[in-house]
């Protein structure tokens, strides 16, 4: 979120500079890149490696799936 506010702060004072409305440009959600991680595990490590290689991302799902699957078999 940083770094959007620091993305339209640059865009307000070049507005600024040429005199233009900055509230004549529209934003789009591309228009701004954010870096946005998963929010996981609660362990800060780890959600960093889960956003970063897909592969661990993919594990962990998978995992995920066949630990509920087992806790579901288990108290039928």
């Amino acid at each position: 979120m940083e770094h959007f506010r620091q993305r339209d702060d640059l865009l307000k004072s070049h507005c600024a500079e040429i005199g233009r409305d900055p509230d004549e440009i529209i934003r789009s959600p591309g228009s701004y890149r954010c870096d946005v991680g998963l929010h996981l595990s609660q362990i800060d490590e780890a959600d960093e490696l889960l956003t970063k290689d897909p592969l661990a991302l993919l594990i962990a799902m998978v995992l995920d799936q066949q630990i509920g699957q087992t806790r579901y078999e288990i108290r039928r």
